[in-house]
């Protein structure tokens, strides 16, 4: 993911507009403005996007077009409240002129979506990315 030539169109998280959530906290209740949730909805035929307070590296570990992972080249920091609407194609939709879709990924609105409301390019390409193997797993012993 790199930053569109036309530069990013993303709204900084204000301070106090989510609340953190601590992952070691079982007991917490959850808040009433999460940071870092994913949440989706629908509007009619659009699928709906948001999330509050979250980095770009997050939100690049989020998305999985087509199951491919995102490796986040934007070099922006900070937080930033993502919406993202887009109408998902389907391989069989064909164009209003009646002809075959031009290209019948089902990603292919959501990538567009991203550049036009976030600013944001999703190419594809190759990277590296940090993985965690396990070679071994043991039950623990009594104490």
């Amino acid at each position: 993911m790199t930053v569109d030539k036309g530069g990013p169109i993303l709204k900084r998280t204000e301070e106090g507009s989510c609340d953190r959530i601590d992952p070691t906290d079982l007991d917490q209740s959850p808040p009433a403005r999460p940071c870092n949730v994913v949440q989706m909805s629908g509007n009619g035929p659009l699928k709906v996007l948001d999330i509050r307070g979250i980095g770009i590296d997050l939100f690049a570990r989020h998305l999985r077009p087509g199951g491919q992972p995102v490796i986040d080249r934007t070099g922006l920091t900070g937080l930033f409240d993502i919406h993202l609407e887009w109408e998902p194609v389907t391989a069989n939709s064909s164009n209003a002129d009646g002809g075959q879709a031009s290209d019948p990924s089902p990603q292919a609105s959501l990538i567009e979506a991203m550049r036009r409301q976030l600013g944001l390019r999703l190419d594809p390409g190759r990277g590296t990315r940090e993985l965690l193997v396990l070679d071994r797993v043991e039950k623990p012993s009594a104490n």
